[in-house]
């Protein structure tokens, strides 16, 4: 649709560029569950230079009509910007080669997600934090 038939519904969002077609693509999201459609034109100047696995920002624009979610705004970012948190509950098997950075791990409990998850915890029961290199 045209630019007055949607709203912005989210600010700068993040998320993995996940897919590319021939003019649009799909975004893995961090702050939600969905992947996000984009248009290249979202992207202006980048369109060229985007590709598979770039992290990027964007914001959310919503469809009046139909209520479709897609990216617009889209910039990309440099590598090491974006990152998932996944907080499970249970056991899990591993081996350890690398500890995650400290100031990682401050800025994780500095968020709402990482202040819940280790206010959750019980205690004497170490928090693992992880990053997962694809």
């Amino acid at each position: 649709g045209r630019a007055a038939d949607a709203v912005i519904v989210a600010e700068r969002e993040t998320g993995v560029v996940h897919s590319l077609k021939e003019r649009f693509g799909f975004i893995r999201c961090c702050e939600r569950p969905s992947q996000m459609f984009f248009h290249f034109s979202a992207v202006g100047d980048q369109a060229a230079d985007i590709r598979q696995g770039d992290e990027v920002e964007f914001d959310v624009s919503e469809e009046v009509s139909s209520k479709k979610l897609s990216a617009v705004r889209v910039r990309i970012l440099p590598r090491g910007s974006v990152s998932f948190t996944e907080v499970l509950d249970g056991v899990a098997r591993g081996l350890v080669v690398r500890g995650p950075d400290r100031d990682v791990l401050e800025a994780w409990a500095q968020t709402e997600e990482g202040a819940a998850a280790i206010a959750a915890a019980p205690p004497n029961v170490p928090l693992i934090a992880y990053s997962v290199v694809s």
